[in-house]
């Protein structure tokens, strides 16, 4: 790019000042429930837990409606920003004393609108928040960091001083209208741009980490977390922060940002694909290469070998059939599967070594006199030599 232009113009800031996020109707949202008395909070809680169950909502509805049933201003502002948790940050530190996150999402700023309703309020934290935390720590960061690579220079318009201190004086109904954000910004496009442009929904720039690493940056950051040289263990609980390991991995695939978010005790229906990246993301990270696959290659290819490899890495037995079928040097394939509507196993995934010689499949359905039914609860392992002719070389 650089033989092309010199200067580039960066649209930083315009979501900032104009209310161009997600966050800006979703904190409507939240202000509007937050009416509603406990009573509703408690009996709302139960119906979405009936609804989660049976797949007509999202799993994480229900923990999210008792997070911002009584939060105030600050605490809902710093669980929409937050990945971990209080407890999780209690739990994962060594020490005691360590200072509440909370403090970063405390407003800092003095606000000049009159008359701040709690929606106003709500709406000018989250702006200060994302200048005064994310804007400069997160996005500026890296535009600076791959315009030097490149020895750009890139200017960033939509944070002129006047321009900006413009936006932050707009009241919340001039920034958001329903989900539409940017209303300003939307409105001197219409005068310039085709309607299409316009009001084109946002698209953000999610950064296909998983397909640019390569097994150097893998490596590396196996080292940094699990490694012998790691420091993170002078900070943090090993035994808190190694299972956290396997959610780290779903950061490589932007599809897994809200189901880490949203965490609860079980995936939501149908998330198979998630499983399937988190197995792989787990293999990465805990089973480093040139040491598994003189383990892998040494063991009884059989669930017992399996399970003491699984349990010497302290890796789920998904994530070592992942890593076992990259390295092995026997014929082996690994199928994954969860039971469907009818309660029969159906095939979700499958992945196989470079000397097996079955053939890809797409739909496969698990006899229904296999031992894989006896596997109704989590942990539960069975297992014995079968015969199925679907199979085909």
């Amino acid at each position: 790019m650089r033989r092309y232009v010199t200067v580039a113009l960066s649209g930083d800031g315009g979501d900032e000042a104009f209310g161009g996020y997600d966050l800006y109707w979703q904190i409507a949202r939240i202000a509007r429930w937050q009416v509603l008395p406990g009573y509703a909070w408690r009996q709302g809680s139960v119906l979405l837990k009936l609804l989660a169950r049976f797949g007509i909502v999202r799993d994480h509805l229900p923990q999210r409606a008792r997070e911002i049933a009584g939060a105030d201003d600050t605490s809902i502002i710093q669980d929409l920003f937050c990945w971990v948790r209080d407890e999780e940050h209690k739990a994962l530190c060594h020490s005691e004393d360590i200072l509440p996150v909370r403090r970063f999402f405390e407003p800092q700023w003095e606000y000049c609108l009159p008359r701040l309703s709690r929606l106003e309020r709500l709406s000018l934290q989250t702006t200060e928040v994302n200048t005064r935390l994310v804007l400069p720590n997160d996005f500026l960061f890296k535009v600076d960091t791959a315009s030097m690579m490149e020895s750009l220079e890139v200017r960033v318009p939509m944070l002129d001083e006047e321009l900006f201190a413009f936006g932050l004086s707009l009241p919340h109904y001039l920034k958001v209208n329903g989900r539409t954000c940017k209303r300003v910004l939307r409105a001197i496009a219409a005068r310039k741009l085709p309607a299409r442009v316009a009001k084109k929904p946002k698209m953000g720039f999610a950064i296909p980490v998983d397909a640019w690493v390569d097994m150097d940056f893998r490596d590396n950051l196996r080292d940094a977390l699990l490694g012998p040289s790691s420091t993170l263990p002078e900070f943090f609980r090993p035994q808190v922060y190694r299972p956290i390991a396997h959610e780290i991995g779903h950061s490589l695939f932007a599809d897994c940002s809200e189901t880490i978010r949203y965490r609860s005790k079980g995936l939501e229906q149908n998330s198979w694909e998630l499983e399937f990246l988190c197995n792989v993301a787990a293999a990465e990270i805990l089973l480093p290469y040139a040491k598994f696959y003189k383990d892998a290659n040494e063991i009884p290819l059989t669930m017992d070998g399996l399970k003491y490899i699984a349990e010497k890495y302290k890796a789920s037995l998904e994530s070592v059939f992942i890593r076992l079928c990259e390295v092995i040097d026997k014929p082996c394939m690994v199928m994954i599967s969860q039971f469907n509507e009818k309660s029969l196993l159906e095939m979700q995934y499958m992945v196989k070594s470079d000397t097996c010689l079955l053939k890809e499949i797409k739909e496969f359905i698990v006899p229904k006199d296999s031992k894989a039914y006896e596997c109704i609860k989590a942990g539960w392992t069975s297992y014995q030599i079968e015969n199925w002719k679907m199979l085909k070389i």
